[in-house]
């Protein structure tokens, strides 16, 4: 059961992951485009979104990911291949020079608590608990 608590927590990863995508900043790594677009939907800026399913091998993706010098969110589903992505990546970008954050993922897992496991349901998810809790998306928690 998702407590208010819990959807105010949401609702500051949130926050900070708008912050940190925006204006050139952190890029977001996701498998695909239903995510992209969930994403999308709760306020992220489109062009911060990549797709880690656009045609290129893995490797290729973080060389270029690496070449463009900004931070990395690795946000995958939940379940056993996005586990598996999130730990390939991050062995493949290791010795790059930019951050790559897994904690936001980890963080995101503990609010979601098994009512979702995949980052294309998260909008869905979102706009239904915001409107339970009378808490926009938008703006911090009232």
């Amino acid at each position: 059961m998702v407590t208010r608590e819990m959807f105010e927590e949401f609702v500051r990863i949130l926050a900070r992951l708008r912050e940190t995508a925006t204006e050139g900043g952190s890029l977001i790594l996701v498998e695909g485009d239903r995510d992209r677009r969930a994403l999308s939907r709760i306020g992220l800026p489109r062009e911060s979104i990549v797709l880690v399913h656009d045609g290129r091998s893995l490797p290729e993706l973080a060389s270029r990911l690496a070449a463009r010098g900004r931070p990395i969110i690795l946000l995958t589903d939940w379940d056993g291949k996005g586990g598996t992505l999130i730990r390939h990546l991050t062995r493949l970008l290791q010795g790059s020079s930019v951050p790559v954050d897994t904690e936001t993922r980890r963080r995101l897992a503990r609010v979601v608590r098994g009512d979702i496991v995949s980052v294309e349901e998260l909008s869905g998810w979102a706009e239904r608990y915001s409107e339970t809790f009378h808490c926009p998306l938008s703006a911090g928690p009232a």
